[in-house]
């Protein structure tokens, strides 16, 4: 994980090292969950908080979630989401969550890590597609007003996006 900071925040890799090490995984994962606890108890309870971001909601979970059978993890990963969802309609502010993705060997159809739940609960989805070395397209998969696969592309430059 240390060898990719740009997607694992280093206070999340320390800490997984240290669970690791300690022989206590299952605790620090937990403790990295609390995190979007916060950021939900500080929305309620500030006027001024008019958007909430989770980057990568399901890499807390992912190392505990490779055996499907393992309820607990998913039934935590949905009571967080469900929260965030309570507290986008009280106070009427947009939560963005991303989500990891695998390729499903079968379809190769790239399917978010999370499962249905994710897909379900998600008001809008816009996938990200790679076009170029600098270009992406977004593409609408899901919204409750508009047309899906809508498209749109932009480059990533030193300034910004741009068109």
């Amino acid at each position: 994980m240390k060898k990719h900071p740009k997607v694992f925040d280093p206070l999340f890799t320390n800490m997984i090292a240290a669970g690791e090490a300690g022989g206590i995984l299952d605790t620090i994962l937990k403790r990295l969950a609390t995190y979007i606890e916060k950021a939900v108890k500080l929305a309620e309870g500030n006027p001024e908080v008019g958007l909430i971001v989770i980057d990568s909601i399901t890499m807390h979970y992912r190392l505990t979630m490779r055996d499907e059978t393992r309820r607990d993890e998913r039934y935590g990963l949905t009571r967080q989401i469900a929260r965030l969802l309570r507290v986008s309609r009280q106070r009427g502010i947009p939560v963005v969550v991303t989500s990891q993705v695998y390729t499903d060997i079968d379809t190769g159809a790239y399917l978010p890590l999370g499962g249905h739940m994710l897909s379900h609960n998600a008001k809008t989805i816009i996938r990200f597609e790679r076009t170029g070395a600098s270009t992406r397209t977004a593409v609408l998969d899901k919204h409750r007003h508009r047309e899906e696969g809508i498209r749109a592309s932009f480059r990533i430059t030193a300034q910004g996006l741009e068109d």
